[in-house]
Formats: structure tokens, C-alpha cells, sequence
């Protein structure tokens, strides 16, 4: 499962600091405005009620939400690279 960044656009003064946390959604999730809002919603991104007017997915994987009845222009979620765990290889020399 994809984990994403959640940055939110104000549709009057957008600005870099509205960032949202991460969440980890099923790819499945990302592909109609219906399940897209309904783990919005789950995820309190969105209030009770609210409902995504669109879904865009973008070429980089950008998955970039458009809600009704909103203060945000729309809600961007960007893929974050999977974390390696572990200890960090050794150089060869």
C-alpha cells in the first residue's frame, strides 16, 4: 500500500505550510472520487458530510482531490519513497 503526504491548496491564500499528515491508502482507493472521499473522511481530511467534487491522478503518481463545499481548492497527496529499514549498506572499496 502506498503511503502519500497530504498538502491542502486554499483556494484564497495558498501556502506551503498547510500540510497535512501521511496516511497509507490502497491503490484501489485513489481511483474514484466516491472511495477517494470516503477515506478522506476515515482519515478526517474531510468533515462528515463533505464529498470530493473530482479525482485527478497525475503522471508522477500525484493523486490530487478537488472537495465540494471547501475552504481548500484541492487536497494533494504525493507518493513518499518506501523507507529502507535496516542498517545502511557498507561501501566497497
Amino acid at each position: 500500500m502506498p503511503t502519500y503526504s497530504v498538502r491542502y491548496v486554499h483556494k484564497i491564500s495558498p501556502s506551503p505550510n498547510d500540510i497535512g499528515p501521511e496516511i497509507t491508502l490502497e491503490t484501489e482507493t485513489t481511483a474514484t472520487r466516491t472511495t477517494l472521499g470516503k477515506a478522506f473522511r476515515e482519515a478526517r481530511i474531510l468533515d462528515a458530510g463533505q464529498a470530493l467534487h473530482s479525482v485527478r491522478t497525475e503522471a508522477d503518481g500525484k493523486v490530487v482531490g478537488f472537495p465540494k463545499a471547501s475552504i481548500w481548492q484541492s487536497i494533494v497527496l504525493t507518493p513518499v519513497p518506501p523507507r529502507i529499514d535496516g542498517p545502511a549498506p557498507r561501501p566497497t572499496a
